[in-house]
């Protein structure tokens, strides 16, 4: 008797994308494009939904391949970034984009030189692909999972690159569709194996096919083989159980557990009783632990103030993220988890001349209007800093193109006439690096220190201009209403 059944390891191959899923592509039609009338909100706070995907006519995994490595490289100083970290206000962590290829199960991403992100087909799964709109920049984003997002400067092939991800999410979760319900289909089947008193027996033409597999395995011609196990299988689906399990690890290794997982449980249906059927089990919990996260939960409340216009920031409890920014009362905080351990939402409201009050509320019964009364401080102040000037984030792309060494501080797009920053000499394409002896080391820095400061204080600023590092003092102004 040949012994066909092992576990084994291998590296993984390249092969064509289209012959990986096995099937001719996404059979279903969005019929959402572009937001009509407003925007829809996103869960996050300051971000709307300003495009959802649509399967485009005559696409294929070829064409969406394709399409992504076309499309997703930087091309300063109008291009795409990948962030370097989950949280998506944090935008200032951009790095350019320099390459991207796509696999038949996976998307590698170039960051720099060197840098690669991977996202796997499977992680789109449990994901909601849009475009979401920074609120307060002219920027487009796409989120994605294991940390990655694709942040648009001003360009507008973010359609285009929303589609071919929609598509091969299609296709993803058509194919294991496709598996789940051909697992369904084999339940009564294998009860009738298991109820054989004699179990049938290979065919030669099987055994040809089993045999080669073994063969092609053995030489690391895996997509080969595991086209061979599936010949196999349609010739008898039952004469030869171990066919499932090593499909089972091939697809495991192709990182689609979803597909590993159905196949060992084709194999268990059949042999329940087998000696590996504890392993067996025991790697389909392995694998269900490589599965996204589909627990998914969102909470919205009003936030007003007394006295009005104090700065909101959220976050909730316990989830190791930073304070997020949501701007000025009245506004609407929304919260988004994906862990169900996490139970509270935390609200903090901070304004000049008064003291900081943070709130908890329990996630599962936040109320839908929340009023924050805030306490005089002693420092008399009663107003938020102004500061004057529309920015945006240094990207390494744009601090060499500005002779600039690193990308850190942010870039002055705009100065608005007769504001504190435009008296002071400020000029667009200045680079700020230093608030009042402070380092801006994140995006956010700035209107955080702008607002705290009392109004009427002269301020020291550094920036870059020019090749040169330069200093000027700004006398903070009061916010307008």
């Amino acid at each position: 008797m040949l012994m066909l059944k092992r576990v084994f390891g291998f590296s993984l191959g390249v092969f064509i994308i289209a012959a990986l899923m096995g099937c001719a592509g996404p059979q279903t039609t969005a019929k959402t494009g572009k937001s009509g009338g407003a925007p829809a909100e996103s869960v996050y706070p300051g971000f709307v939904v300003i495009y959802h995907p649509r399967i485009q006519p005559g696409m294929t995994l070829e064409s969406a391949a394709n399409d992504l490595q076309t499309l997703v490289k930087c091309t300063p100083p109008k291009g795409i970034e990948v962030l370097r970290v989950a949280d998506r206000i944090n935008t200032h962590t951009g790095n350019p984009v320099t390459g991207t290829r796509v696999y038949n199960n996976r998307i590698e991403i170039t960051v720099g030189s060197k840098e690669i992100k991977t996202l796997f087909f499977y992680d789109l799964l449990a994901h909601k692909i849009v475009v979401e709109k920074l609120e307060s920049q002219d920027l487009e984003y796409i989120y994605l999972p294991r940390s990655i997002g694709l942040h648009f400067m001003t360009d507008d092939r973010y359609e285009k690159v929303a589609d071919a991800l929609y598509f091969i999410q299609q296709a993803v979760r058509n194919y294991r569709d496709k598996l789940n319900k051909q697992l369904a289909d084999f339940e009564p089947v294998a009860a009738q194996y298991r109820s054989l008193g004699i179990k049938p027996e290979m065919s030669e033409d099987q055994r040809r096919l089993i045999v080669q597999a073994n063969a092609l395995t053995e030489q690391k011609q895996y997509f080969q083989a595991r086209e061979k196990y599936r010949r196999a299988i349609e010739l008898d689906p039952v004469s030869y159980p171990g066919a499932y399990f090593n499909l089972a690890l091939l697809e495991a290794q192709m990182n689609l557990p979803f597909a590993a997982i159905a196949y060992m449980k084709h194999y268990l249906l059949l042999v329940p009783d087998a000696k590996d059927a504890r392993s067996a089990q025991d790697k389909i919990y392995e694998w269900e632990l490589m599965m996204p996260q589909t627990f998914t939960q969102e909470a919205a409340a009003r936030v007003s103030t007394e006295p009005p216009d104090a700065f909101l920031e959220v976050n909730v409890s316990d989830s190791g993220k930073p304070w997020v920014y949501l701007g000025r009362a009245p506004k609407d905080a929304r919260f988004w988890r994906t862990d169900p351990k996490l139970k509270f939402c935390l609200i903090r409201a901070s304004k000049p001349g008064y003291y900081s009050e943070e709130k908890s509320f329990p996630f599962e019964s936040l109320p839908a209007e929340i009023h924050i009364q805030l306490r005089k401080s002693d420092s008399g102040q009663d107003s938020h800093g102004y500061f004057g000037i529309a920015y945006q984030v240094v990207t390494e792309e744009l601090a060499k193109s500005l002779g600039f060494a690193e990308p850190r501080g942010v870039w002055v797009k705009e100065v608005v006439k007769d504001s504190p920053a435009g008296r002071a000499g400020l000029e667009p394409g200045d680079i700020i690096l230093t608030f009042d002896g402070m380092e801006i080391k994140e995006m956010i820095d700035l209107p955080r220190m702008t607002a705290s400061t009392p109004v009427g204080k002269m301020v020291n600023v550094s920036i870059f201009r020019n090749g040169q590092k330069r200093s000027c003092n700004v006398k903070i102004g009061k916010l307008p209403d």
